[in-house]
């Protein structure tokens, strides 16, 4: 089973419409998966932008986090298997930290 996180943007009050942006997945037994962009390379990357975006963090779910339980979920994550012993051996568009992996073009 795995989870989709998002950061949403530009949210409207009337509408309710809003600028969404994939910034990975959760898979039980394994590390956090960064999507990778242009200019969103690393998990410090990822963290800068939520906090100066003034967005929101989303599961598929529609269910909210804060940047600090996002963080925490993720973290306790570190200590599991990377996907690129699995599933990503040579795949030149994804790499791993140690502590968070990463891929870079759109998944879901």
């Amino acid at each position: 089973m795995s989870t989709n996180y998002y950061l949403r943007t530009k949210i409207c009050d009337c509408c309710h419409r809003y600028d969404e942006i994939h910034i990975g997945k959760s898979s039980v037994g394994w590390k956090f998966l960064f999507h990778v962009t242009k200019t969103l390379r690393s998990a410090d990357d990822w963290f800068k932008e939520i906090e100066t975006s003034g967005g929101l963090i989303f599961s598929d779910c529609a269910t909210p986090i804060t940047l600090e339980e996002f963080k925490i979920f993720i973290n306790e994550k570190k200590s599991t298997k990377s996907q690129k012993e699995v599933y990503f051996k040579n795949d030149p568009k994804f790499w791993t930290d140690g502590d968070y992996d990463y891929l870079e073009g759109e998944f879901s």
